[in-house]
This record gives structure tokens, C-alpha cells and sequence, in this order.
């Protein structure tokens, strides 16, 4: 197996770089992070098809980290992400998110929904480039928003964890019907002991 070479900005050009056999070029400054998850991409390299297999997200730290390296390295592709019967995709054109989408969510909404996802399969193609309905805003902005809206939803949740699963006490729920609002009952119904935290958020918009 061939071995990644990563080069990072400094004295030659990226295009330079990627001629000359490259497989990434990150500028500076750059995360470790990236180019850890980077080289994990290269080293699973599918040679049938020229793409790259993905396989555990779990693997690769989760949706954030893997985004941000393909922003870092201007990739274009798409990330084709599973998780039972749930299915989304992100693609990339140079760098930059040219479409989003889980369900029937697509943009900003659909990308914070893929970023609770931390027990999905994922592949990446270098290919075939979906492209949607742009999330306009700067790179750097979105991964920071990104970034935000993890930390803020750490501290919402504390010790509930996107991939696990609750289920309603129907007897209890029955024993104080009157002071739950339409809304929240609603809400309730979706603990179904089947859907995740994360599968709740997504049904319950």
C-alpha cells in the first residue's frame, strides 16, 4: 500500500504539491487532528473505484472532524453517511459545502443534525459532487457555529448522549397527561425505545 504523503503549506504551491504526487495539501496553520483523519483516508484507499472507504465514524472522532479536514485539504466529493435506516450526505466542491442534507432537512439544519451522528458508517467519494442548496457562509464561520452549537448542546444535554435511547412510561405520562402541553406530548410519543436522541431531534421538527 502506497503511503499518504500530506504536505503543508510552506515554500511550494499547493498545485505544485499535488502534481508532484500529493495526496493533500494543508495550509497553515493546520489541526493535528486533520491531518491524522486525513491520513486515515488515504491509507483506506479503495483502488477499484479511485474513491476512498470511509468505514466507523466513531473511528474518525465524528462529523465535525471529518468535515473540517475536508475543508482544510479542499476536497470535492461527496460523504454518503448511514445509520440504520437513516441515511445523509455532504458535499464538498473545493473546500466548500455545496449541499447538505438528512431526511428532508438540507442546509445549516441538516448539517447540525449529521454532527450528533456519532455511530454511522460514512464513505467518501471523490466523485460524483451533489450540489444543493449552498449554506452561505464563510468556512471558517460554519465551523465555528458548528463547533458552538456542540459545545451548547454538551451542556444542554450533560450526560445524555446523542446515540441513546429512552422510551416513554405510559403510566406515568398517563398520571400527569394534564400538565404536558400538546407540543411535548407529541414530543413524548417519539421515545419510542426505538429512535435515538438524535433521531428524536430530527423527527420532532
Amino acid at each position: 500500500r502506497e503511503v499518504p504523503l500530506l504536505v503543508l503549506g510552506a515554500t511550494v504551491a499547493r498545485d505544485e504539491a499535488l502534481d508532484a504526487g500529493a495526496t493533500d495539501f494543508l495550509g497553515r496553520p493546520v489541526f493535528v487532528q486533520d491531518v491524522v483523519t486525513l491520513a486515515r483516508l488515504t491509507c483506506h484507499r479503495d483502488r477499484d473505484d479511485g474513491g476512498f472507504v470511509g468505514g466507523k465514524l466513531a473511528d474518525f472522532v465524528n462529523v465535525f472532524y471529518l468535515v473540517r479536514a475536508m475543508v482544510s485539504a479542499r476536497r470535492s466529493g461527496v460523504i454518503d453517511l448511514r445509520r440504520g435506516a437513516r441515511a445523509g450526505e455532504i458535499g464538498f466542491v473545493d473546500g466548500e459545502i455545496t449541499s447538505t442534507q438528512v431526511g428532508s432537512l438540507v442546509g445549516l439544519p441538516a448539517l447540525k443534525q449529521l454532527l450528533l451522528w456519532s455511530d454511522a458508517d460514512f464513505r467518501f467519494h471523490a466523485e460524483s459532487v451533489v450540489l444543493g442548496e449552498r449554506i452561505a457562509l464563510p468556512f471558517q464561520t460554519l465551523l465555528a457555529e458548528s463547533r458552538i452549537f456542540l459545545d451548547d448542546f454538551t451542556k444542554v444535554a450533560q450526560d445524555v448522549h446523542p446515540a441513546e435511547i429512552y422510551q416513554q412510561v405510559a403510566l406515568r405520562v398517563a398520571e400527569c397527561v394534564d400538565e404536558i402541553s400538546p407540543e411535548n406530548r407529541v414530543l413524548l410519543r417519539l421515545f419510542d425505545g426505538s429512535r435515538t436522541v438524535a433521531d428524536v431531534i430530527q423527527d420532532g421538527r
